[in-house]
């Protein structure tokens, strides 16, 4: 029973590692913001020229495509990753030294986001001030109104 057990777990193990689903990051031309999808790109193909945005495919921790590189530097990387994936011994989940590197667009993809909350921040600061002018003026509107009014009054 133990050994049935042990040869689940394993075979779940080299499920887990070979199920690495590709990934795909562009930057829509249209919004300038990343997109990430598990999806093909209508316009990409690993064989032929780019026929749209820059893509690149993860799969696992692993950049497997960018089509910024030319084709010769693409088909290279793609066998680089292949032969590393099948000569790095399967690591399990206890293992602490695993390191996951960030692929360049990921960091492109916050630094943008940081842009924009900086951005928003600002924004909201101007209207803020522009929020605390206008209620000066109206103040101002106000007792000038009351101190005429109650010299008209008078």
């Amino acid at each position: 029973m133990r050994n049935v057990a042990l040869c689940a777990c394993v075979l779940t193990l080299i499920a887990c590692q070979s199920a690495f689903a590709d990934v795909y990051m562009w930057k829509d031309p249209s919004t300038g913001s990343t997109k990430i999808s598990n999806l093909v790109p209508t316009w990409y193909s690993s064989r032929d020229k780019l026929n749209g945005p820059r893509v690149i495919v993860l799969r696992g921790n692993s950049v497997i495509d960018d089509t910024r590189l030319p084709m010769e530097q693409r088909q290279q990387l793609r066998r680089t990753v292949e032969r590393q994936r099948v000569a790095e011994p399967q690591l399990q989940p206890s293992q602490s030294n695993v390191q996951v590197q960030v692929p360049q667009a990921l960091e492109d993809y916050r630094d943008n986001l940081k842009r924009q909350a900086s951005q928003y921040l600002e924004d909201y600061q101007r209207h803020s001030d522009n929020v605390r002018a206008a209620d000066e003026k109206i103040k101002q509107y106000q007792e000038r109104f009351e101190r005429d009014t109650g010299e008209m009054l008078r």
